[in-house]
């Protein structure tokens, strides 16, 4: 799931050297962690939080996919400068 969230993130940002993702899962949640480069953060965001709650939706939907037994609630938390972390 890390690298096809990475996929996805490092062609919207203008620093892709700088994305570095941590995802945490528990039994019924995830958790990710998305370090960015400062002037990349409101592009993960995007205007009212739309691009934040697609990749949600699309998370949502791969974990569905390959772990269906379960359902997962997803958490993605956008951090500014991944130097900081």
């Amino acid at each position: 799931m890390e690298e096809f969230l990475k996929n996805i993130i490092t062609q919207m940002v203008s620093s892709p050297d700088d994305v570095k993702i941590v995802i945490e899962e528990s039994t019924s949640t995830v958790t990710v962690n998305i370090n960015v480069a400062d002037a990349d953060c409101g592009t993960i965001v995007g205007k009212s939080g739309a691009t934040i709650k697609s990749l949600r939706d699309i998370l949502t939907v791969y974990l569905r996919k390959h772990n269906s037994d379960t359902p997962m609630r997803v958490f993605i938390h956008v951090n500014e400068d991944s130097r900081k972390v």
